[in-house]
Order: structure tokens, then sequence, then C-alpha cells
């Protein structure tokens, strides 16, 4: 007689079966998870009570409640032959694979101990022959230049929990007419609220926060090959020597040239799309970045100038008030800047 371990769920409130981590007709072991569930936006585990086959009894997305059978686990030597052994992941893995035409057998194997993710997947693509499958589309393909590889690596940083605020800021005392002097006002702001807010000014690692003992401004550059970083340093003491120091990039740039000292790495990086009419956007950290600013398209209104901004930041250290604070701090920079003629001379 088939030997039939069930199990079930106890739990005082009704439960979702969030997804199922075996297949139906997978071999398990004892104590293994198979599947996970949900109860008041807390998850928890389902494990295997024996090692044999096992059977869904629920679909996920299903409720259930206490003591309900969810599955069942069919005992080796019961009468039923198990597949071939299943490697648990996460849906979104699995069906990833699988468009693929990847084993995920073959992708565990490559990578022991470690779980799978869709980081690991991206890793195990270096690994096969062909990469991914061509895309259909009639043309040849256009492979990635090592520039764009190389930008892809410096933006990939699977550890970082970034999240972005927006708020628009209003310049009453706005006095220069040049657009191009908005980033400079932009820099000299930042200079001036990074000392009140040192939480967004520094480098982060798998070790913790690094705070930067001087400002390394990184800017956001569009060039041929693609977006860089021009970092500058030393960081000057008024607007006007911000703007004279983005001018010097933008000569760099135009003629072909490094725009960034070798090796420089950013404490606090600016980004702007406004000259092409963008108000907001998500700007990426790069790697170790703790924050960077997007600058908008300013608008007039009755009482001045209206700047959009948007600041990605890395939860792992800053919360959300102190960007909300950060900005405020900002916005009376800026208005301080943009009305001092001193800043300007």
């Amino acid at each position: 007689m088939d030997i039939v371990t069930r199990f079930s769920v106890h739990a005082d409130a009704e439960a979702v079966l969030t997804h199922w981590l075996y297949d139906d007709g997978a071999a398990v072991e004892v104590n293994t998870v198979v599947a996970e569930a949900m109860t008041d936006k807390v998850s928890f585990e389902i494990v295997s009570p024996a090692a044999g086959v096992l059977r869904h009894k629920l679909a996920e997305g299903e409720a259930f409640g206490p003591e309900q059978v969810l599955g069942s686990v069919i005992v080796k030597g019961a009468g039923e032959t198990a597949r071939a052994p299943f490697v648990p992941a996460p849906p979104a893995v699995r069906r990833q694979a699988a468009e693929r035409g990847w084993d995920l057998t073959e992708v565990a194997r490559a990578f022991p101990g470690e779980p799978l993710t869709m980081n690991l997947l991206e890793r195990y693509k270096t690994r096969v022959p062909g990469g991914d499958p061509p895309a259909t589309v009639g043309l040849p393909p256009e492979p990635l230049s090592p520039f764009r590889q190389a930008l892809i690596r410096t933006l990939t940083d699977a550890a970082a929990l970034p999240y972005t605020v927006h708020r628009k800021i209003r310049l009453t005392g706005w006095v220069m007419a040049a657009d191009r002097r908005w980033l400079a006002l932009m820099a000299r702001s930042v200079q001036m609220a990074l000392g009140e807010a040192s939480t967004l000014h520094g480098r982060i690692d798998s070790e913790g926060f690094h705070p930067a003992a001087s400002l390394r401004l990184g800017v956001a550059v569009a060039t041929d090959e693609g977006l860089t970083r021009a970092v500058i340093v030393p960081a000057p003491d008024r607007a006007a020597g911000w703007d004279r120091a983005l001018h010097a990039i933008r000569a760099r740039r135009e003629a072909g040239d490094a725009v960034s000292p070798a090796g420089a790495s950013p404490t606090f990086t600016l980004s702007n799309l406004g000259p092409w009419g963008i108000e907001y956007f998500t700007p990426r950290l790069s790697r170790g970045e703790v924050a960077i600013l997007g600058v908008g398209a300013s608008e007039p209104d009755s009482a001045g100038l209206v700047l959009p901004l948007s600041l990605t930041v890395d939860h792992r250290w800053v919360d959300g008030v102190d960007a909300a604070k950060f900005l405020m701090a900002l916005a009376q920079a800026a208005a301080d800047a943009a009305s001092d003629p001193d800043e300007w001379e």
C-alpha cells in the first residue's frame, strides 16, 4: 500500500500559497522547503515531512485554511518513480531559464551552494555557448561595445536598494540668464546642502558606509560612445568656479579627450536631462554610490522659476526622511546661491 505523507499549515487566519519551489512529481528530501505561502503580509515556508515524490494538491495563488492539505509526498519505494531531481528556484527564475532552454540542474551545478537568482542566470549566460538566443527581428545582431559592457558592470549592484524621491524647487531670486549655468547652480547648491546631510556624502560597500572627507562631484556626460561620469576635483568654493569647471568638461568632451582624472570616483553625482525637455526621471546609482541627483527642465511660474529634481539614494543607508531633508536644504541653498552676486563673480 502506498504510504502518503500529507502536510498542512497551522494558522489562525486564511493563507495564500505563493508558489511551489518544486514541480509536481519532483523528488524531494525530508525537511526540504517545497513551497512558500503568505498570511497577513507575512511569508512562511512549507517543508516536506519525508523523502519521496511531491504531489501538488493546491495551485499557486489559492487560499487555504488551518489543517488543509496542500499536497503530499509519496515515500520512495511506494510504487511511484520520481522524476529527475528538481532544483528549487523562484518562479521568475524558472520561467527565464525555460525561455532560454537552460536546465536549472546544470545552472546549480555551475554555481554550487549559491541560491538561484536572476543575477546568477546572467552570470551563467557567459558560460553558455552562444549566450542568449538571437533576436528574431530580421537584422544581424549588434554586439555591445566594450565601453557599454563596462557601463553595465558599473551600473549593476545586486546589493543596492535604490529608490527615487522627487521635488520641485522655486527660485524667486534667480538672476542668471544663461541656461548652461543651471548645472553650476545645482553643483554649488549640492556642495552647500551636503554640509547638513553627511549621510548622503560618501561611498558604500559590503563593509558599510564610508563618509567622504571632501566633495568629489561626479557629472553624467553623454559622449559618442555612451554615458560616462566626469569627476570634478578639487571642488570649487563658489558657483562661478563650478561654472568654469563644467565648461572645461564640455570642452574636453568636444575635443574627444578624457573628461575625468584617471581612477577618480565620485562621492555624489549630478545628472542633467533638462536640456532635452525632461522634467522628472530616475537616475541610476553606479556601484558604490549613495546618492545621485537628477536635474530636469525649468519652467517659469508666477513667482519665478521652478526646477524639478529627482534624487535616487541607496536605502541600505539613506531613509526617506533623510532624502527629503536633503532636498529641503538643497532648495534653500539654491535660492541663496542664485541670488548672491558674489557667487557668480
